[in-house]
């Protein structure tokens, strides 16, 4: 587990097209009521960054590829760590996933998360309007995946307060993981 006490990490979860990379941007420029990490008020402050596996794919030349999905974790995780030495980092991706989020969590315990519940309808119709169709199928999976991990089985039951109970066991899991070992 990451032990530096520099900076502190917050992660986004929901899906593609639901605000999560607005949300992030103004975290970043400090106008962001819903995301309250934040170090201390002086003129030693850590900056704010956001990491987003997604322009590292791009940086890779693919939008996704399930080939180098692991490398994109990786580089991710890598990144994150090394930031949070000098800065509050916000990690923006959907987290639809266990080991996504128990991933971050191993780096820090403390990590604050925020679900954007944007319904998958409203996703759907910003891909089609952005000239994303081929992203409809995507945020299906992934709406899917978000209520199996939070055991729902329809999104109107997705809540912050459904999936703090998901997600909170996975951060007890990763913190018992780093006891023992």
């Amino acid at each position: 587990m990451f032990t530096g006490d520099k900076g502190k990490l917050a992660f986004l979860i929901g899906l593609p097209r639901s605000g999560k990379s607005l949300v992030a941007s103004q975290w970043r420029e400090g106008q962001s009521q819903f995301c309250s990490v934040r170090r201390h008020e002086d003129e030693y402050a850590n900056a704010r960054v956001v990491v987003e596996a997604d322009k590292i794919r791009m940086a890779m030349g693919h939008r996704w590829n399930s080939y180098v999905e692991g490398h994109v974790g990786a580089v991710k995780n890598t990144m994150v760590r090394a930031l949070l030495y000098e800065h509050d980092v916000l990690v923006d991706g959907t987290h639809s996933k266990h080991e996504h989020i128990q991933q971050l969590f191993e780096i820090d315990n403390s990590a604050e998360f925020y679900f954007i519940d944007t319904p998958p309808g409203l996703c759907k119709q910003r891909a089609i309007e952005t000239g994303r169709p081929d992203l409809v199928g995507v945020i299906d999976r992934v709406a899917k995946q978000l209520m199996d991990l939070v055991g729902v089985e329809h999104w109107d039951d997705m809540t912050a307060e459904s999936v703090a109970v998901a997600v909170n066991p996975i951060r007890l899991l990763a913190l018992e993981q780093a006891i023992t070992d």
